[in-house]
Protein backbone atom coordinates (compact mmCIF):
# COMPACT_ATOMS: atom_id res chain seq x y z
CA UNK A 1 0.00 0.00 0.00
CA UNK A 2 2.86 2.43 0.66
CA UNK A 3 3.67 2.67 -3.05
CA UNK A 4 0.10 3.78 -3.78
CA UNK A 5 0.22 6.49 -1.12
CA UNK A 6 3.11 8.20 -2.90
CA UNK A 7 1.29 8.94 -6.17
CA UNK A 8 -0.04 12.40 -5.39
CA UNK A 9 3.06 13.38 -3.52
CA UNK A 10 5.30 12.62 -6.38
CA UNK A 11 3.02 13.31 -9.23
CA UNK A 12 4.92 15.85 -11.32
CA UNK A 13 7.92 18.12 -12.10
CA UNK A 14 9.72 19.08 -15.29
CA UNK A 15 12.73 20.91 -16.74
CA UNK A 16 13.21 22.88 -19.95
CA UNK A 17 15.43 25.34 -21.79
CA UNK A 18 15.33 29.10 -22.13
CA UNK A 19 12.20 31.04 -23.04
CA UNK A 20 11.57 31.18 -26.77
CA UNK A 21 13.53 28.01 -27.45
CA UNK A 22 12.24 24.94 -29.27
CA UNK A 23 10.54 22.22 -27.21
CA UNK A 24 13.02 20.62 -24.82
CA UNK A 25 13.22 16.98 -23.76
CA UNK A 26 12.58 16.30 -20.06
CA UNK A 27 14.23 13.42 -18.21
CA UNK A 28 15.09 13.76 -14.49
CA UNK A 29 14.27 12.55 -10.97
CA UNK A 30 12.60 14.67 -8.27
CA UNK A 31 11.98 14.14 -4.52
CA UNK A 32 8.81 14.72 -2.48
CA UNK A 33 7.35 14.16 0.98
CA UNK A 34 3.97 12.38 1.09
CA UNK A 35 1.04 13.26 3.32
CA UNK A 36 -1.34 10.84 1.58
CA UNK A 37 -3.96 8.55 3.10
CA UNK A 38 -5.68 5.35 2.00
CA UNK A 39 -9.29 4.45 2.83
CA UNK A 40 -9.41 0.79 1.93
CA UNK A 41 -12.35 -1.64 2.08
CA UNK A 42 -9.89 -4.54 1.65
CA UNK A 43 -6.29 -4.95 0.37
CA UNK A 44 -7.10 -4.08 -3.25
CA UNK A 45 -10.14 -1.75 -3.11
CA UNK A 46 -10.55 1.75 -1.75
CA UNK A 47 -10.09 5.47 -2.20
CA UNK A 48 -6.75 7.28 -1.98
CA UNK A 49 -6.20 10.87 -0.90
CA UNK A 50 -2.96 11.87 -2.60
CA UNK A 51 -1.01 14.90 -1.35
CA UNK A 52 2.62 15.82 -1.07
CA UNK A 53 5.22 18.58 -1.08
CA UNK A 54 8.04 18.75 -3.59
CA UNK A 55 11.49 19.66 -2.31
CA UNK A 56 13.33 22.32 -4.35
CA UNK A 57 14.66 20.60 -7.46
CA UNK A 58 18.37 20.88 -8.27
CA UNK A 59 18.68 21.68 -11.98
CA UNK A 60 21.59 24.14 -12.31
CA UNK A 61 21.42 26.26 -15.46
CA UNK A 62 17.73 25.48 -16.00
CA UNK A 63 14.82 27.90 -15.42
CA UNK A 64 13.40 25.10 -13.24
CA UNK A 65 16.31 25.06 -10.81
CA UNK A 66 14.75 25.36 -7.34
CA UNK A 67 11.11 24.81 -8.31
CA UNK A 68 9.06 23.45 -5.41
CA UNK A 69 5.44 23.18 -4.35
CA UNK A 70 2.46 21.01 -3.58
CA UNK A 71 0.56 18.28 -5.41
CA UNK A 72 -2.87 16.93 -4.57
CA UNK A 73 -5.51 14.64 -6.00
CA UNK A 74 -7.34 11.40 -5.47
CA UNK A 75 -7.62 7.94 -6.96
CA UNK A 76 -10.04 5.04 -6.81
CA UNK A 77 -8.50 1.60 -6.47
CA UNK A 78 -10.49 -1.36 -7.79
CA UNK A 79 -8.96 -4.84 -7.76
CA UNK A 80 -5.50 -3.33 -7.19
CA UNK A 81 -5.66 -0.90 -10.15
CA UNK A 82 -5.75 2.89 -9.72
CA UNK A 83 -7.57 5.56 -11.69
CA UNK A 84 -7.46 9.20 -10.62
CA UNK A 85 -6.07 12.66 -11.17
CA UNK A 86 -4.95 15.89 -9.58
CA UNK A 87 -2.90 19.06 -9.87
CA UNK A 88 0.40 20.50 -8.71
CA UNK A 89 1.21 24.13 -8.02
CA UNK A 90 4.88 25.09 -8.12
CA UNK A 91 6.82 28.33 -7.58
CA UNK A 92 10.12 28.92 -9.33
CA UNK A 93 13.08 31.05 -8.16
CA UNK A 94 11.49 34.12 -9.77
CA UNK A 95 8.25 33.62 -7.82
CA UNK A 96 6.37 32.61 -10.98
CA UNK A 97 3.70 29.90 -10.76
CA UNK A 98 3.62 26.68 -12.80
CA UNK A 99 0.50 24.50 -12.78
CA UNK A 100 0.61 20.83 -13.75
CA UNK A 101 -2.25 18.36 -14.25
CA UNK A 102 -1.48 14.67 -13.62
CA UNK A 103 -3.50 11.47 -13.96
CA UNK A 104 -3.41 7.69 -13.54
CA UNK A 105 -5.49 5.37 -15.72
CA UNK A 106 -6.22 1.79 -14.63
CA UNK A 107 -2.67 1.10 -13.45
CA UNK A 108 -1.35 -1.30 -10.82
CA UNK A 109 1.84 0.77 -10.34
CA UNK A 110 2.11 4.49 -9.51
CA UNK A 111 2.77 5.57 -13.09
CA UNK A 112 0.86 8.10 -15.12
CA UNK A 113 0.84 11.17 -17.34
CA UNK A 114 1.26 14.90 -16.83
CA UNK A 115 0.77 18.14 -18.76
CA UNK A 116 1.41 21.84 -18.27
CA UNK A 117 -1.91 23.39 -17.20
CA UNK A 118 -0.95 27.08 -16.97
CA UNK A 119 1.07 29.55 -14.97
CA UNK A 120 2.40 33.08 -14.71
CA UNK A 121 5.32 34.83 -16.39
CA UNK A 122 7.30 32.43 -18.60
CA UNK A 123 4.83 29.65 -17.70
CA UNK A 124 1.75 31.56 -18.96
CA UNK A 125 2.14 30.27 -22.52
CA UNK A 126 4.16 27.12 -21.81
CA UNK A 127 2.94 23.74 -23.03
CA UNK A 128 4.09 20.16 -22.88
CA UNK A 129 3.67 16.92 -21.05
CA UNK A 130 4.85 13.38 -20.64
CA UNK A 131 4.93 10.51 -18.17
CA UNK A 132 5.99 9.87 -14.58
CA UNK A 133 6.87 6.82 -12.48
CA UNK A 134 6.98 7.01 -8.67
CA UNK A 135 9.13 5.01 -6.27
CA UNK A 136 7.85 3.49 -3.06
CA UNK A 137 8.21 6.01 -0.21
CA UNK A 138 10.79 5.32 2.47
CA UNK A 139 9.98 5.08 6.20
CA UNK A 140 9.76 8.91 6.38
CA UNK A 141 7.32 9.21 3.46
CA UNK A 142 9.99 10.48 1.05
CA UNK A 143 9.79 9.18 -2.50
CA UNK A 144 11.25 9.91 -5.94
CA UNK A 145 9.64 10.44 -9.32
CA UNK A 146 11.25 9.81 -12.68
CA UNK A 147 9.78 12.38 -15.10
CA UNK A 148 10.04 12.28 -18.90
CA UNK A 149 8.44 14.29 -21.70
CA UNK A 150 8.81 17.63 -23.48
CA UNK A 151 8.18 21.29 -22.57
CA UNK A 152 7.89 24.34 -24.80
CA UNK A 153 8.34 27.80 -23.24
CA UNK A 154 6.82 29.69 -26.18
Amino acid sequence: MRIVESCGATAIFLAAGAAGADPVAVDFTAVSKSASAAYMTDKTNGVLSLTGTWEPVAAPGSPFDGISGDCFGSARMIAGRMTGDGYCGYKDKDGETLLIRWWLENTAAPVGSWLVAGGTGKWATASGGGAFADSEPDANGVSKSHIVGTVDLK
